[in-house]
């Protein structure tokens, strides 16, 4: 009895454990998308996901998060932000909501929630932003100036006394433009004498070029740009903003000097 018992019993788990594959590869399939929402204002890629602002002000996103599709019938989103395995949704009231899941140590933890906006100046207020970027486990954005917040201030979470995301000697700077990817944020300076200069921060930056100011290799780090995008540890790429050299790109990776300028 217990010789034929004990097949019964491992095809039974067997059984079991496909059927929780389907349901859970049933769960990640594309979520329904109606004809109004079919046309977007906006955009963003990660490796798992692609999710769009459509201009009907609802947030949608397609690709495989494992736990199932992630969408969001709150109206008004102007921009979308995708990491990993989570997406955040910036809407016109300058309001963040991030939906999926954070893979904590290299493993999903029991899941572990999407990054929750910190409370602004005044207690119990969220802060509001102007523009999100999303890389890794982290979002950044800069704040707008609602509620008297001041505008292009960086703000980046989630966010401990041991790892506050932003430097100290960064946070009362304001930025123009931002780009999150793996543990590396990067934005362009706006206002001021340092204005175009670009930093780079995160434990990424160091990566990038450990003998570098914020990640800018020395040919760069006072050089006016007009764009900048990171892609995390590998890499970063630059639109060099002012004449005789303005549209070129630099591009510098790992430890390295500033790639060849090519014309655009």
């Amino acid at each position: 009895m217990a010789r034929i018992a004990l097949p019964l019993l491992v095809l039974a788990l067997s059984l079991s454990a496909v059927a929780v594959l389907e349901y859970q590869h049933a769960r990640a399939q594309t979520a329904p998308v109606s004809e109004a929402d079919k046309t977007f204002a906006h955009m963003d890629a990660g490796p798992f996901l692609t999710c769009g602002a459509s201009k009907a002000g609802f947030m949608r996103c397609f690709g495989d998060t494992f736990l199932g599709p992630i969408r969001s019938d709150e109206g008004g989103h102007v921009q979308v932000a995708v990491a990993g395995n989570f997406a955040c949704g910036l809407r016109d009231n300058g309001a963040v909501k991030c939906y999926g899941y954070r893979v904590v140590n290299r493993q999903i933890a029991g899941p572990a929630p999407p990054p929750k906006v910190p409370d602004g100046d005044r207690a119990g207020e969220p802060y509001t932003f102007s523009t999100i970027s999303a890389g890794g486990d982290h979002v950044c954005g800069l704040l707008d100036s609602r509620n008297g917040q001041t505008p292009g201030l960086v703000k980046c979470w989630p966010a401990t006394e041991t790892d506050p995301r932003v430097p100290t000697e960064l946070q009362a700077l304001t930025f123009g433009k931002l780009s999150a990817e793996g543990n590396t944020t990067c934005g362009l300076i706006e206002g001021g004498d340092d204005d175009g200069k670009a930093r780079c921060f995160g434990r990424g930056a160091t990566v990038l070029d450990p003998d570098a100011t914020y990640g800018i290799p020395g040919a760069l780090v006072d050089t006016p740009l007009r764009d900048i995008s990171t892609n995390g540890n590998a890499s970063a790429c630059a639109v060099l903003r002012d004449a005789p050299d303005a549209g070129k790109l630099a591009c510098w990776t790992t430890a390295s000097s500033p790639q060849d300028t090519i014309a655009t």
